[in-house]
């Protein structure tokens, strides 16, 4: 049998290797590669490329579980279509987030059962895999929203207005669990711990659609630019018009910030398969292990961004509220 090969692709969150030097065989070298990091008779379970990652998903957890109750105590989910896409957005990732708790501890329980880990290590493949997919999907929705707010009322309230958005969503599901399934299956992915570089994705058929599938799905991420280029010019062109509306401003920069973070590790990862062939193993797999850890930033901050903007917008208010009480004492005191 041919030993799997490597190349890097940006889906999921763990690089996925499917052609290219041969990868060590983790069954039977032990002392390359281990499957389970959690072991009772060393430290392996402080290990940076298995903390790392584990501490990202709990930020993220917890960031998304927040984001969730503010969206749901403000109202914010009467503002329109783009805060309701927002709160599927952070109901996906914590539904991704429980899920692999879930298989890795299952995988960590059944450690010396192949199948059991297997079964676990496959679940948590197709789930990081299809929510890495449908949040780039999302990511577009958002600002496809935010663009034809202005530019065409007409295809806005078409895609977006009422329950309209739903069947968007629901497009984007579709298109996200279809490129899961073609993607893993044609390519044959399977997941395991590398000692030196965290958890990987191993392909055991370089001709698979992975990588294909992978760059088609850059598209939304460069649409979102597009639709961002667009909607600056448009403005530009609008003397008459500004930004009356501070809120409207702070969306926008979050959300650019974000698309700009998924541009940023699109070019990172084909940068890094570009250089493969110069750069020693021990390198490319710090450099793996790094942008698989940074790959959680776009998701984590737009929610992070957004609970800030509220904090910044609570402590101007309170200013304001201080300075009216003031003000009127001192007009009180005037009078007097």
């Amino acid at each position: 049998m041919v030993a799997p090969t490597y190349n890097i692709s940006i889906f999921p969150y763990f690089p996925t290797f499917t052609g290219g030097q041969p990868v060590p065989d983790c069954q039977k070298d032990p002392n390359l590669c281990k499957y389970i990091p959690w072991t009772f008779d060393g430290i392996e379970i402080f290990q940076f490329n298995f903390l790392a990652p584990f501490c990202m998903t709990i930020f993220d957890f917890l960031v998304q579980f927040i984001n969730l109750n503010v969206l749901l105590k403000k109202g914010y989910l009467k503002n329109g279509p783009f805060f309701k896409i927002l709160f599927i957005m952070s109901i996906s990732i914590i539904i991704r987030c429980l899920h692999n708790v879930v298989n890795y501890s299952g995988a960590a329980i059944y450690r010396d059962d192949t199948a059991a880990y297997a079964i676990h290590m496959r679940n948590a493949v197709y789930s990081d895999f299809f929510f890495s997919f449908f949040l780039f999907t999302l990511i577009f929705l958002m600002s496809l929203n935010r663009c034809l707010c202005f530019i065409s009322k007409y295809w806005n309230d078409l895609i977006f207005e009422g329950y309209s958005y739903l069947i968007a969503v629901l497009i984007s599901f579709s298109i996200s669990i279809l490129a899961t399934i073609i993607s893993i299956r044609s390519s044959k992915i399977k997941r395991v711990f590398y000692y030196d570089a965290g958890f990987i994705d191993f392909s055991e058929n370089s001709d698979g659609y992975q990588t294909m599938i992978g760059r088609i799905f850059y598209i939304f991420p460069f649409g979102s630019t597009i639709c961002y280029i667009i909607l600056f010019r448009f403005l530009r062109k609008q003397s008459n018009m500004v930004f009356s509306r501070n809120a409207e401003q702070k969306i926008f920069a979050q959300l650019l910030v974000t698309v700009l973070f998924y541009g940023i590790i699109c070019i990172s990862f084909e940068t890094i398969t570009i250089l493969e062939s110069v750069i020693d193993i021990d390198n490319l797999m710090f450099l793996i292990s790094l942008l698989g850890i940074i790959n959680y930033l776009p998701e984590i901050a737009l929610p992070l961004m957004f609970l800030v903007s509220i904090l910044d917008f609570r402590k101007k208010t309170m200013k304001i509220e201080v300075s009216t009480v003031a003000s009127n004492s001192v007009q009180r005191h005037s009078a007097c």
